[in-house]
């Protein structure tokens, strides 16, 4: 019986490694939720700004009432409080006392959240509070002064008090939902955008927070139900046709998600991340021209470069095998231009050349590179297991063993180490010397395709 080796004796007898998908990906960082700009829930927007000039009044039912002493004050800085409200301050603080009425101390807070001065607006806004305990308005304008500081996780505690009081609209609702998404609590900040969405059933914002949300808590065909929707209402968004994709990603319908970052593409420049998944889809879908023409494309766009990303796509081929990919993406990388390029990384692409015209049967300047390389790193295992193949590939035996052997030594490649080493005493005909390399690497790596390649061999003693 003879031993079933491939035509080119050093190919790997290692399976085809998945492309590795990355499902949160760029626009839904896997650590944290990129907050989105806000528009029409924005405390700043015209319809939010009306509507909080017209709490200036007070709701004698639910707040504190005003006394016939409190009256003459009211009365003398009502007309001023829209059109002149840094005069309407100085009468409110020239008349205030610890014992005031706390409808001033908000009048106040009110007043100075108005002229985007929060710090003054919440230190008054809190006396509001302390006078009423239950002074609605006192704790919405207290969780706005939160927003408008960018403090949302401080703005939950007033939001809640303010739903608890019987506030609870679109706006309440709709920013505690955002706080909430910021935070990583997508469960409530989904059921609060849900509610402030029977408020607000078209606000981009709670739509766009909502099929977030839905996304991050992996209900995927709600969310795409409702980024088409989206999509309808603003196809030029690029952020909407992105995150649709991450949920045909996690349905592995990869032809749609495809279709949706292509169109994203057209759109908006893409950013590397999102370059290399649509890369990975096509090579998924056995389509490496196509990822070669889109890993092309960010190399030759004015993305800005970096070093680890701008690897991938030459790592992908190789581990694929898919050698002339590999060659032509490198006829177009200019390593000097990547950003933060180290001696690392133009060590790396030496490798990787080296290692791509050795498998197109370009060994010319090969084992010279690969010298260079393990003289400057004496433990850099992928070279000297290439180097061992090189020398393997002239029927070297002695010098590949000894390469084999040197990087058997090192952590991280001692099971690639080993199987070479047995496939080297294949070669050789030593098929008890090579059960014996096969054994240690099965140790480190207990793969089945080891197991079944050493049971193959075990059938020839």
């Amino acid at each position: 019986m003879k031993v079933d080796i491939k035509k080119n004796r050093y190919f790997s007898i290692r399976p085809l490694p998945m492309v590795l998908l990355a499902l949160g990906c760029c626009w839904l960082s896997t650590s944290r939720v990129q907050a989105f700009p806000l528009t029409d829930s924005n405390p700043n927007s015209p319809q939010f700004r009306k509507q909080f000039m017209g709490s200036y009044g007070i709701n004698a039912d639910i707040e504190p009432k005003l006394t016939q002493r409190d009256r003459p004050l009211y009365e003398a800085i009502a007309p001023h409080l829209e059109r002149k409200p840094n005069y309407a301050i100085k009468k409110v603080e020239s008349k205030i006392t610890s014992e005031s009425n706390a409808a001033f101390d908000f009048l106040l807070g009110n007043l100075y959240y108005s002229v985007q001065d929060f710090e003054k607006a919440e230190y008054h806004l809190q006396n509001a509070i302390k006078k009423f305990p239950s002074f609605r308005r006192a704790y919405r304008t207290l969780a706005l002064t939160q927003v408008q500081k960018n403090r949302f996780e401080a703005s939950i505690p007033y939001w809640l008090k303010v739903i608890t009081l019987g506030g609870g609209d679109a706006q309440s609702y709709g920013l505690l939902a955002y706080a909430y998404l910021i935070q990583e609590k997508y469960k409530s900040a989904l059921t609060a955008y849900q509610m402030a969405r029977m408020y607000a059933p078209d606000s981009l914002d709670y739509k766009r927070g909502e099929a977030q949300c839905l996304l991050k808590i992996e209900q995927y065909e709600q969310a795409i139900a409702l980024f088409d929707e989206l999509i309808a209402e603003s196809p030029e968004t690029a952020e909407f046709w992105q995150f649709q994709a991450n949920a045909f990603l996690a349905q592995e319908k990869y032809e749609s998600a495809i279709v949706n970052l292509e169109i994203a593409h057209e759109l908006n420049t893409p950013k590397w991340e999102s370059i290399i998944l649509l890369g990975d889809l096509y090579l998924k879908q056995k389509a490496d021209k196509l990822a070669l023409e889109t890993y092309k494309i960010g190399l030759k766009s004015d993305v800005q470069k970096n070093a680890e990303h701008i690897l991938i796509p030459l790592k992908r081929f190789t581990q694929l095998r898919l050698y002339d990919s590999a060659n032509a993406y490198l006829q177009v990388l200019d390593p000097n231009v990547v950003e933060d390029a180290t001696t690392d990384f133009h060590q790396q692409i030496k490798l990787l050349r080296a290692r791509v015209n050795f498998n197109l049967g370009k060994t010319e300047g090969v084992e010279a590179a690969l010298k260079e390389l393990i003289e400057q790193n004496p433990l850099n295992g992928e070279a000297l297991i290439l180097m061992g193949e090189y020398a393997m590939s002239k029927s070297e035996y002695e010098g590949a063993e000894y390469y084999f052997e040197r990087a058997t030594h090192i952590e991280d490649h001692k099971a690639i180490a080993f199987e070479a080493l047995g496939r080297l005493f294949i070669e050789k005909r030593n098929y008890k010397q090579a059960i014996t390399y096969f054994e240690k690497a099965v140790e480190i790596n207990n793969a089945e395709y080891l197991m079944q390649y050493m049971s193959r061999i075990k059938e020839l003693l």
